[in-house]
Parts: structure tokens; sequence; C-alpha cells
């Protein structure tokens, strides 16, 4: 395999027992447990699936679990990378999984971020023209009304549009690193309606 692609996730598994052995109500007042999932992206296959009690967050525990993934596809693959969203950013284990393995992590936006998107120059946003979902195959049928926006057209609401996207990135040394890495950031131009 050329690359292993090490998907990492939290999940909410949802109880209606009354006596559940470790069960516990998650954020969203769920009762259930939070099973954390690590699985290789590239077929979908569950590589480690650790049960945890409702109440405990993504990422809990997961450091020893990925340490494991990046040492079981590491024998099968040329290239290891491993992605996850926010919860997953532990920035103190970013020097020591890089020398075993490529990440892409999402980032909270916090002030030093924004910061540094903030400082850079109009050149180096580049806009993002995205692919259509699909492309039409036969004759294009006539597009059904939109309720959603007609909803919110007659209540008032606000209406927030995606005007366009733009990327840019810099590099950033986090706190608990020795190491700088690439941090790509997406600006959105939204246009706020309200119809009264």
């Amino acid at each position: 395999m050329e690359e292993a692609l090490i998907d990492v996730d939290g999940t909410i598994a949802r109880t209606y027992g009354e006596c559940k052995e470790g069960m516990d109500v998650s954020y969203k007042g769920i009762w259930g447990y939070a099973p954390l999932v690590i699985s290789l992206g590239n077929t979908k296959e569950v590589l480690y699936l650790v049960n945890r009690p409702g109440n405990r967050p993504s990422h809990d525990g997961c450091v020893e679990w990925i340490d494991r993934a990046i040492g079981l596809v590491k024998r099968y693959a040329k290239r290891v990378c491993i992605r996850g969203d926010t919860d997953f950013s532990l920035t103190g284990n970013f020097d020591r999984w890089s020398e075993q393995a490529d990440f892409v992590f999402g980032m909270n936006a916090h002030a030093v971020l924004e910061r540094r998107a903030g400082e850079l120059s109009k050149e180096s946003w580049k806009e993002i023209r995205r692919k259509p979902k699909y492309t039409v195959k036969t004759n294009e049928r006539k597009r059904p009304e939109r309720v959603k926006e007609r909803i919110v057209e007659e209540r008032g609401y606000k209406n927030i549009c995606l005007e366009e996207e733009h990327v840019g990135e810099f590099a950033y040394r986090p706190v608990k690193c020795e190491k700088r890495y690439r941090v790509v950031v997406v600006r959105k131009t939204l246009r706020v309606e309200r119809v009264r």
C-alpha cells in the first residue's frame, strides 16, 4: 500500500438501558457510551474500537491508540497519514508523530492563529473553486423550490449565504512543539440577508 490513512473519531452510542455498566450522559444529554473509533480510511476497516463512558471527550485516551495504529499500518504502507477533527490536535504529540507519519487535524481558531491569518498578504490567498457535487449525465431536471430559503425569507430570519472562499497557509510552531507545522486556513466571505 502506498499510503495508509488513519481516521480517528469519537462518537456517541445511545443506550436506553437503566443498568448498563459504564454508561454515562454525554454533553448532548444522551445516555450511553462514547466509543473511540480508529479506522483505515482507505478501506473503512476498523483498526481499533475503544468503548468509553458517554461523558468522555472525543480525544480522551486516543494517543495510545493512535500510536498503536501507526505501528500496525507502518508495516504495510510506505506513508502513513493520521486524520481527525480539532479534538485530536494534541500538539504535545506532534513532534513525535511527525517522525512516523503525516497528519491533518482541524485546529480551533484561537487568537494567535487568527492574527497570523490576518497578516497574510493579499497575494497569499487563492480562491477555492469547488467542483460540482455531480455531473448531469442525462437532461437536466427542473430544480425544485428551495423550501428552506422560502421559509427563512417569509419569517424574516437571517439568511447567511456563502459568496466566496479563499485558502492561505503559513508555518506555525505550537507552544508544546519544537518543530514548525504547516497551517492551512480557509477564509469565507459571507453575505447576511434579512428580508422584512
